[in-house]
């Protein structure tokens, strides 16, 4: 009787395993629940970067073995450079893979193995409508390790913007032109390392490895690597310095003995010395080549660091008329920064009825209770010591504060106390006095003033630039525009 009973259990156990390999409807059938349940799964999308553009980011839908929806599609979460990653839900034995905003684009379904926990999209040309031989899994077990970025800022000889190539295993994988700063994943697998330069034979720097950053860098996130000459290979050499406060060493700031004008009237001020990418790698406009080129029709003096803070800092709080402002050259109409509430008429051209003078309304029109300027109630953080000095999602100093620096103002005809930045002759000049540890304003006159500039070159007219000298004048590039200033001035009425 026992005998039977186990000839009988056999057969039964024969054809419960028949009917779970029976194909239904495209699915296998699955006799249990899946045991993968909490492991995460990574999708390569290998450089097809088509996969995610407009918007768009893998997407997964978990399946049952019997072809029933667990859960919904979403979107994948990205780890680092090409990969994407998604948990598998209790229950789930399949993965179908598509575009997160092309309900209509081809999928591909695929069965989820213990072994494998890595897809990746295959070389060669493929299309969102044709992704059915385009995967296959690889057998790389080990969790994806998260990007470790390190953003790298760039100080170069001369005015040309290099390009960053990255290889592996010596040879080139992808390359960035024209640029000022790039970020490197510390943990890549695509790259081991770049070289950084221009074309031509020993135009680029040795190859630096992803292991040379990390010993140099010592746990920054923010570095600088300063491109110079030759060395006895013939390559150019590079050298590492941390970058929280690099923009500093951009500042040309004379010194002087302050001596006070009896004749004048002195007013207490704060400036605030906004730094553009060229300044925050440690380099003074004054060493810049002088003039734009506006033929072809490129910005070429940015302060894309600056205005990522600033548009962060307004992101989601500022609405209505108010737009922030943002610095560097925006001549080149056919660009538009992604900065927030970012719009050119404000930025780029002048107002009032006639299209001349500045813009009115920008700001609101009373102080607040700490007495600081507003934008629709929010204080602005050009005048916000901690912002400019690293409290900003850089986390860097993109600005210096010159504090209690006194103003002359000297008396006109009309008994009025004015500063005439037009009148070469009451040309100002930021200095400091080592011996009072202060900076102050040099009247410098007409021997030291500083013209502005157009696109036809110098306009010669003076203008209030008080981080310039003579020799500055009348050149875009090395004019500092990018600054603020804070009077306060007692008065009773």
């Amino acid at each position: 009787m026992k005998q039977k009973f186990r000839r009988l259990l056999s057969a039964l156990l024969a054809i419960v395993m028949v009917i779970s390999g029976l194909q239904f409807g495209g699915w296998t059938q699955e006799a249990k629940a899946a045991t993968t349940a909490g492991r995460t799964i990574y999708f390569d999308v290998n450089g097809r970067t088509e996969f995610y553009s407009d918007g768009a980011v893998p997407a997964v839908l978990f399946k049952s073995g019997n072809g029933a929806d667990v859960g919904t599609w979403n979107p994948m979460i990205h780890v680092k450079e090409d990969i994407y990653s998604a948990v598998i839900p209790e229950g789930a034995t399949y993965v179908q893979f598509r575009r997160s905003n092309d309900e209509h684009s081809r999928s591909k379904t695929i069965e989820l193995m213990d072994s494998y926990n890595y897809y990746q999209i295959k070389e060669g040309g493929w299309a969102f409508d044709n992704l059915e031989n385009d995967l296959n899994w690889l057998n790389q077990t080990e969790i994806v390790t998260p990007a470790d970025y390190v953003t790298i800022y760039l100080a170069y000889p001369g005015d040309n913007k290099p390009t960053v190539w990255f290889i592996k295993n010596g040879g080139i994988v992808k390359e960035q032109e024209d640029i000022d700063s790039f970020k490197v994943d510390l943990n890549s697998t695509k790259y081991d390392g770049f070289y950084v330069g221009w074309d031509g034979d020993g135009n680029q720097t040795d190859h630096i490895s992803l292991n040379e950053i990390r010993t140099s860098i010592a746990g920054e996130t923010k570095v600088q690597l300063t491109i110079g000459d030759w060395n006895n290979d013939n390559n150019r050499t590079h050298a590492w310095s941390a970058t929280a406060f690099l923009g500093d060493q951009s500042l040309n700031i004379p010194t002087g003995t302050f001596q006070k004008e009896t004749s004048s009237y002195y007013v207490s001020t704060t400036f605030y010395d906004y730094y553009s990418d060229v300044e925050l790698n440690g380099v003074n406009r004054k060493t810049l080549d002088g003039n734009f080129d506006y033929t072809n029709n490129t910005d070429t003096i940015q302060a894309r660091t600056f205005n990522e803070a600033v548009s962060s800092y307004f992101k989601d709080k500022l609405s209505g008329t108010f737009k922030p402002l943002y610095f560097g050259e925006f001549t080149n109409t056919d660009t538009d920064p992604s900065y927030y509430l970012y719009d050119l008429k404000y930025n780029n051209r002048s107002g009032g009825a006639n299209g001349t003078g500045a813009h009115q309304g920008l700001v609101d029109g009373s102080l607040n209770g700490s007495n600081n300027v507003t934008m629709g109630g929010i204080e602005l953080p050009y005048f916000n010591k901690e912002f400019l000095r690293g409290n900003n999602s850089a986390n860097v100093a993109i600005g210096q504060v010159f504090e209690n620096v006194q103003f002359p103002f000297i008396k006109n005809g009309q008994d009025y106390w004015e500063f005439d930045s037009s009148n070469a002759d009451q040309t100002l000049r930021m200095k400091y006095d080592s011996s009072m540890a202060a900076y102050y304003l040099d009247r410098v006159g007409s021997t030291g003033k500083v013209d502005a500039a157009n696109s036809s070159g110098s306009t010669n007219e003076p203008g209030f630039f008080p981080f310039n000298d003579s020799a500055e004048s009348g050149k875009a590039k090395k004019l500092n525009y990018a600054f603020g200033v804070r009077f306060d001035i007692p008065f009773t009425m």
